[in-house]
């Protein structure tokens, strides 16, 4: 379509798209009559609008060094020279390419210039040393408008305030933004048209509510670098913009590259070196592209799950799915050791986009509250100016609940409602996929986690025996000079359930060293001996009571009416029966849970004569947590007779039990543990049978485990528990 041209007292108005390569030009005179012969603006202004507006009109676009000569006989020669301004150049034309793609016409241009209005640019290409991009929108908003003299001699002047940080994170409003509400409301109250540059969307309230346009200028894109590089490189400019256009990376690589990184790319002569630098910077690093999620072992289920969010994240890059429409922020829990960081690069590995890391220790030492809240907007706002990205924030249970008490509470609860803003945004822009890290989510925030934020909430845990398997196999394979066997892995695998992936990968790399140190390729030896160093006692007595006591949990459970066990395991790292969550208890049901976590010392009584410390060993074991939900039956849920009045177990257990409190409590765990006991008495051939089974196998799925009761007479399914796995 081409151009409508209107008239006006001023001047020539073109209605249609404003173009970028006038206002190009424009800047580019600007900085070089500024720097080459020392013109000051506001002089130079009237006499280069009295000498080349007629002639711009008239300019021709069949390439960029054709182009660049149309604007007379003087100045177009000296911009044509190869030359960079001392000043970051580049982002005056970003600002100003931008802001011609959001404006698209004049007719808004004049909005924008409206007595006292108030327009919002975001910017995400905002760097917070770009304060110089004012003069330069200037220049390109007298161009737009038609109107060809300086400001001084129009009604009212644009004021235009760059801010890179125009949002409030924290609690308390920082005497910076007040500062520019009260600049920005003076300006209205004098009558100007104020234009708000940010990089976020994000408003301080007070200057949201004075907004009357919001435009959103693009990323870096093809069509904007086409233009930078045909103004500024004129060995490349030669090429044409079709080749040009060719030779750059797509739209949604060349979306992550910052200004800077352009600027600094236009410095090399070569048109070669220039494409070059252009396509490194916007790929993925390469260290990254080598982690995908096809290489992650042991995690079936966290791999399945972001299986299908790279799967919609490609429906979405493909415009098959709406962004709102798929779950793209989860959180990865579990015990440390297993892979949470590795399974985020996977990701991006497979994804093929930029990760952006952070964390609470990440933030927290660059200083103050303030300091740290910078940090972590900085770490967002990289994400964002990068989509697609994925951002993952190691550590985040350490940003506390803010309902704890402690003595800075003020100072977290500042953070974490920095963090809820971020969020917030974050998980409402399109192509940023929000990932997250604990190694316990119970003592994370809960408005941080919630859906909205967070939708997933995906397991990682020690692997298991496949995974293990798996693991072992990867890592031995890679020397290329190996004896070892399938059955060889089968083995080690079995001694190893219970372990971390990081715990079996550096046995794996010890099994390495012990035959490089020897000059021999891997064996079954070297193995064995690895194995048998990582815990000489797990064959005997220690893996014997480690079996009775995970054994003890299952025949009580699956004798319940709760659901049944996922699966159980023992190994060096300990043992571990896997239960489904309950999504409430009743009085009957909490006293079954009782029984079922009090079954393993009962067991171990019951078949080794004594109890170990294993029940009892850290604040998740099974004592810690019969002794929580005891409390919190008496406490919290009027469980236990008498008024149900609520009061927070966790504040009692710190304070120390009332007597009457604590009499009941210890009551009711000596019935569960007694009633668990029974039980086991009752079947005991049951109990030792599924012992000597967790000896041999080390691990059993749900399945197995009915399997192997079944075989041994139990009479489990009464009532659904075991059946409904």
């Amino acid at each position: 379509m081409e151009p409508s041209e209107k008239t006006s007292s001023t001047g020539p108005l073109n209605s249609n798209t404003l173009s970028k390569r006038k206002a190009f030009r424009l800047v580019l005179q600007d900085k070089w009559n500024q720097e080459v012969h020392g013109v000051k603006l506001k002089t130079r202004s009237n006499l280069y609008f009295e000498l080349h507006a007629p002639d711009m009109e008239n300019e021709g676009s069949s390439d960029c060094g054709t182009s660049a000569a149309a604007a007379g006989e003087g100045a177009p020669q000296k911009l044509r020279l190869p030359w960079m301004p001392t000043a970051a150049v580049v982002a005056d034309l970003v600002a100003v390419g931008g802001l011609a793609d959001a404006l698209e016409t004049q007719s808004a241009v004049l909005r924008v210039l409206e007595p006292a209005h108030l327009t919002h640019v975001v910017m995400p290409l905002l760097e917070d040393d770009s304060g110089g991009i004012v003069g330069a929108i200037k220049e390109a908003l007298i161009l737009w408008t038609g109107r060809f003299g300086p400001w001084d001699l129009l009604e009212t002047e644009p004021k235009i305030v760059v801010c890179s940080d125009a949002q409030d994170t924290t609690c308390r409003v920082p005497q910076s933004l007040k500062q520019l509400g009260s600049r920005v409301e003076n300006y209205l109250r004098s009558g100007n048209p104020v234009i708000l540059i940010t990089a976020s969307e994000e408003l301080f309230a007070p200057l949201r509510r004075h907004v009357g346009l919001t435009l959103r200028c693009s990323r870096m894109n093809r069509a904007l670098v086409v233009e930078i590089i045909c103004a500024l490189h004129r060995k490349a400019a030669r090429l044409g913009p079709a080749t040009i256009r060719d030779r750059l990376p797509d739209d949604h690589l060349l979306a992550r590259l910052t200004t800077t990184q352009l600027q600094a790319a236009l410095r090399l002569t070569s048109p070669d070196q220039l494409f070059g630098r252009l396509k490194a910077h916007a790929k993925v690093p390469a260290a990254l592209e080598a982690v995908t999620l096809d290489k992650v072992r042991g995690q079936r289920e966290a791999v399945g799950h972001l299986k299908r969010m790279l799967s919609d994240l490609q429906a979405w890059q493909a415009g098959a799915l709406k962004w709102s429409e798929a779950n793209m922020s989860a959180v990865l829990y579990g015990p440390p050791g297993n892979g949470k960081t590795m399974i985020a690069e996977a990701f991006a590995g497979s994804a093929g986009i930029p990760l952006h890391v952070t964390s609470y220790s990440d933030c927290q030492r660059h200083g103050h509250q303030g300091d740290m809240l910078k940090a972590l907007n900085d770490a967002f706002r990289a994400a964002e100016a990068s989509v697609p990205s994925v951002l993952f924030i190691d550590e985040i249970d350490s940003f506390s609940d803010r309902s704890r008490e402690g003595s800075n509470d003020q100072y977290l609860r500042g953070v974490v409602n920095g963090l809820l803003t971020h969020l917030t945004r974050a998980a409402a822009t399109p192509g940023l996929v929000l990932l997250a890290a604990t190694n316990d989510l119970s003592i994370v925030d809960p408005a941080v986690i919630r859906p909205g934020r967070f939708d997933l909430r995906i397991p990682v845990g020690n692997p298991d025996k496949e995974g293990i398997r798996e693991i072992l196999s990867d890592h031995l394979s890679e020397s290329g000079n190996s004896e070892i066997t399938a059955a060889d892995l089968e083995a080690a695998s079995i001694e190893l359930v219970g372990s971390s992936g990081a715990t079996v990968a550096s046995k794996a790399r010890e099994v390495l060293g012990r035959a490089r140190a020897a000059n021999r390729p891997v064996t079954r030896d070297d193995l064995d001996a690895v194995l048998r160093a990582y815990d000489p006692n797990i064959r005997n007595e220690h893996l014997r009571r480690m079996a009775v006591h995970e054994a003890g949990h299952v025949i009580v459970r699956a004798l319940s009416t709760l659901p049944a066990p996922k699966s159980v395991r023992i190994g060096g790292g300990g043992g571990l029966v896997e239960m489904p969550a309950l999504p409430f208890l009743t009085p009957e049901t909490a006293d079954e849970v009782l029984q079922e976590l009090l079954a393993g010392r009962a067991a171990e009584r019951l078949v080794m004569g004594s109890i170990s410390s294993g029940a009892g060993h850290g604040t998740d074991s099974d004592l810690a947590n019969a002794t929580t939900l005891a409390v919190r039956m008496h406490s919290e849920w009027g469980f236990a007779p008498g008024a149900p009045i609520w009061q927070p177990a966790a504040n009692l257990m710190q304070l120390g039990l009332p007597r009457a409190i604590q009499s009941a409590v210890e009551e009711r765990l000596l019935q569960a543990e007694a009633a668990a006991e029974r039980v086991l008495l009752e079947h005991m051939d049951a109990l030792l049978g599924l012992s000597e089974t967790l000896i041999k196998q080390r691990e059993l799925s749900a399945d197995e485990i009915l399997s192997v009761l079944d075989k041994l007479g139990l009479p489990v399914g009464a009532h659904g528990a075991m059946t409904a796995a």
